[in-house]
């Protein structure tokens, strides 16, 4: 009986820099240096890169679509300034790279995310905001995955959704032109698709609330 060679998923790795910033010289150097270790490398760039550098990207790619509606109303005066505004943005993804290499359950997927908010300050001196946030979109267990044995979850989805809701609330204080003390607490009644235990490991949506202070100042 022959050996059966089991096939390991790959590793793509991408290098960020500046024109002549050496991202060419560092390629070469990890690419050699994996070859020593005995692991096979294949060195790409992207469409339009230097020629002679390696070998460019093609196959499958992911696409985005948004479209977003916008509004807003504000009433200012000398004593009052009052702004109620809202955003809703609708993206389609169509994933055929995800897809192709298991990354994704879905060849497509949805997503919506809806924001709401009112601030209101006094004389530009005190203020506040209240905010609401919700995100809906396709069940797809690749994209939003399960908690794997052992992991401590926290950014997983039991059921594979992405669906996220909670409130902002936020108050300023500007003591002077110049400097702003803020205080802001998000808090979550929904996370990756549920109120309660949406990682599988017992993590509740409001375990991910937090409290934010701030301190601004410009010279």
């Amino acid at each position: 009986m022959g050996q059966q060679k089991t096939l390991k998923r790959g590793r793509f790795l991408t290098l960020e820099g500046g024109e002549g910033a050496g991202k060419s010289t560092q390629v070469g150097l990890l690419v050699a240096a994996l070859a020593r270790a005995g692991i096979p490398a294949l060195r790409t760039r992207e469409p339009g890169g230097a020629p002679g550098a390696s070998v460019p990207l093609s196959g499958p790619s992911n696409r985005f679509k948004d479209v977003a509606e916008d509004l807003q109303y504000q009433f200012v005066n000398d004593d009052h300034q009052v702004t109620f505004a809202g955003t809703h943005i609708h993206e389609s993804m169509t994933l055929d790279a995800s897809f192709a290499s298991g990354a994704s359950a879905n060849p497509t997927n949805t997503l919506n995310t809806t924001r709401l908010w009112a601030t209101y300050y006094y004389r530009r001196y005190v203020g506040g905001t209240l905010g609401f946030f919700s995100t809906t979109g396709s069940v797809d267990t690749g994209l939003y995955a399960a908690t794997a044995p052992g992991a401590p979850g926290v950014i997983t989805s039991a059921n594979g959704a992405p669906d996220t809701r909670g409130w902002i609330a936020e108050v300023n204080y500007l003591p002077w032109l110049n400097v702003k003390l803020s205080a802001q607490y998000v808090s979550y009644t929904k996370f990756n698709g549920s109120g309660t235990n949406y990682d599988g490991v017992g993590r509740s949506a409001s375990d991910n609330n937090a409290l934010y202070l701030l301190l601004w100042f410009a010279y």
